[in-house]
């Protein structure tokens, strides 16, 4: 997990940065908040689910909408940016969480984990809002 998330953070170089409105700087400041604490606790959020390696047969058929919070990030630094404003790209970090209620179950430990995320990310986004104006 540590690997994937230096190569997810070297994507936050200050000069991509200030090509992002100061909305979608605020997610991305969620977002590395959220990534930094998923590589430390849990590792399972920040790339595609590999689910024929996992030998989760299923996944596909419940989860019609893969999302991961590495793609969010990768998306979110492309200059242009993949994302239009600062509600496209939450509503894919969200996509995260729903896929992981709808294929964990909500008693799982993994849903546990992104939930714990999720506040993560609702709380350091409320923060970072705050900081710049919004």
């Amino acid at each position: 997990a540590g690997r994937v998330l230096e190569k997810l953070q070297d994507q936050l170089r200050p000069q991509l940065l200030l090509q992002l409105t100061p909305e979608l700087r605020a997610v991305a400041a969620a977002l590395n908040a959220v990534l930094v604490e998923d590589a430390k606790s849990y590792g399972w959020f920040s790339a595609p689910v590999e689910a024929q390696k996992l030998g989760l047969t299923n996944y596909h058929d419940i989860v019609k909408t893969p999302m991961d919070l590495g793609t969010v990030l990768s998306n979110l630094m492309k200059i242009p940016s993949v994302y239009e404003g600062p509600n496209a790209a939450m509503r894919d970090v969200r996509q995260v969480w729903l896929n992981s209620r709808s294929f964990n179950g909500r008693m799982s430990p993994v849903t546990k984990a992104a939930e714990h995320l999720e506040a993560l990310f609702d709380s350091t986004l409320a923060s970072a809002r705050s900081e710049v104006g919004e």
